[in-house]
């Protein structure tokens, strides 16, 4: 993930040299998290055009100190290009990783990258986690950032920093911190003893067969011996190129929804006969059966699933309500089902859908990007239809409820909170909303994650075939 992304500095994480392996991630049990641009050492080697830190605060450095303390980090410069493409091997090393450093600052909280990976690792694998402030002030405290990492043990780095003296004791605070969290952590996870061969059945296997052979002869669908499971089946080329006119019929035709907004006219409506039953060969996405069957995601982080109801841009900062009925893991798009049964652009990268679902409150903090209810809309023949738009949270407070007269109508008392919420394109378009009204996109990383979990991926996130689709009719 590109370190220094949103800090405006600095060269993409995937370009520098690694030097370990596919099966390093696995022995670390400290998972280093950091942005290059408060890094001494990538500024001296050129990755990064300006240094945002301290010298005593870099996190590479530490990395070396928690090695000299018996610690096994994972650092990023160290450990990709093992194989499974740059979110495999992060997402790799946080599953395995017992405890995660997080080398926190404004820089950090401003890359979405870093912000991605420390939701994944916090929120969603539960990690455990150390704090290491290396930046020079406390804006990111403001952000999901600090949010998330509020409760957790705090090191401030950059103040123990100012001279040698202070960064060894710093490095030595925090590897300290460290072994109380591993005292605390869930052991290490353990490998599965393989379970012996079965004995061969009446009739055994032929002689001469290996006893792989024979155990192959008794696996389910093998030989007789059950049911197969599912398996997913390569499309040929000519259902890829079925399926591919299939994507691109009906958008030349389509009305344009946004004329359609301005004249307020009404039209007929009609049924989208496409409900994402292209071919058989696809799995469905999210570990249940296809619509409604997967488990619902115990955060609007873990992004939509196959049969979800989203928000979803359509054109420009436009944003309406649909359903995913498909999902494209190679491409990272979305196909979808608009409500208001509109055919055109009906397919959307991942970062422009989100779960129609109310965030958590530490899903949103300042500089986080939202999507925001933004009034009604009509067409096909229906009224009232919400719409949405992209925007910018600038600021958090909180608001007596009784100044709201919130209290003398039966309301909870105490304090309401607010977010203001910046317009991405009108700049004079500025509102302070509550948490209902507010989208969050998914994490990536988690997406992937639980998509390819339900595929067969394993705990490796590994780039899918061109034909690894999920969809609603699988």
């Amino acid at each position: 993930l590109e370190r220094p992304d949103a800090a405006g500095a600095g060269s993409a994480r995937s370009r520098a040299v690694p030097t370990g392996g596919p099966g390093k991630a696995k022995t670390c049990d400290v998972f280093l998290s950091y942005c290059w641009a408060n890094s001494q050492l990538a500024h001296a080697n050129g990755q990064v055009p300006e240094l945002k830190s301290k010298p005593g605060a870099d996190p590479r450095a530490l990395a070396a100190a928690l090695r000299t303390a018996g610690h096994s980090p994972w650092l990023d410069i160290e450990m990709l290009g093992g194989g499974s493409g740059l979110f495999g091997d992060i997402a790799r090393g946080l599953k395995h990783a017992r405890v995660v450093v997080a080398c926190v600052s404004s820089e950090y909280a401003a890359s979405e990258n870093c912000t991605m990976e420390l939701q994944y690792a916090l929120k969603l694998l539960k990690k455990p986690a150390v704090v290491v402030v290396v930046g020079e002030d406390d804006r990111w405290r403001e952000t999901v950032v600090g949010l998330l990492t509020a409760a957790h043990p705090t090191v401030d780095l950059s103040a123990m920093a100012a001279d040698a003296t202070g960064a060894t004791r710093g490095a030595e605070a925090v590897a300290q911190e460290v072994k109380a969290a591993l005292l605390k952590a869930a052991p290490p996870p353990q490998p599965v003893a393989p379970a012996p061969a079965p004995p061969p059945r009446a009739g055994g296997a032929p002689p001469g067969a290996s006893a792989a052979a024979v155990h192959m002869s008794q696996a389910p669908g093998v030989g007789g011996g059950g049911p197969a499971p599912p398996r997913r089946k390569k499309k040929t080329p000519q259902q890829e190129n079925g399926l591919q006119r299939k994507r691109q019929s009906g958008s030349a035709d389509a009305s344009s929804r946004a004329a359609a907004d301005a004249a307020q006219v009404s039209l007929e409506e009609e049924a989208d006969a496409d409900s994402g039953n292209e071919t058989d060969d696809h799995l469905p996405l999210g570990g249940g059966g296809g619509g409604g069957d997967a488990a619902p995601a115990s955060t609007s982080l873990a992004g939509p699933r196959v049969g979800d109801h989203v928000v979803s841009k359509y054109v420009s900062s436009t944003y309406y309500p649909a359903t995913v009925i498909a999902f494209d893991a190679a491409a990272r798009t979305f196909k979808l089902r608009w409500d208001d049964g509109d055919s055109a652009h009906t397919e959307q990268p991942f970062e422009s859908v989100a779960l129609d679902r109310v965030p958590d409150s530490d899903d949103v903090g300042v500089g986080s990007a939202v999507i925001y209810k933004s009034g009604t809309y009509r067409f096909h023949g229906r009224d009232n239809q919400p719409r949405f738009r992209p925007g910018t949270v600038t600021a958090v407070h909180r608001v007596d409820r009784a100044t709201l007269g919130l209290d003398a109508d039966g309301g909870a008392p105490g304090t309401l909170t607010l977010y203001t919420v910046q317009d991405d394109e009108v700049s004079s378009k500025q509102l302070d909303l509550e948490i209902g009204d507010l989208r969050v996109a998914g994490n990536l990383m988690a997406a992937l994650d639980a998509q390819l979990e339900s595929w067969g991926g394993g705990d490796d996130l590994e780039q899918p075939a061109e034909s690894a689709v999920f969809d609603l009719g699988a």
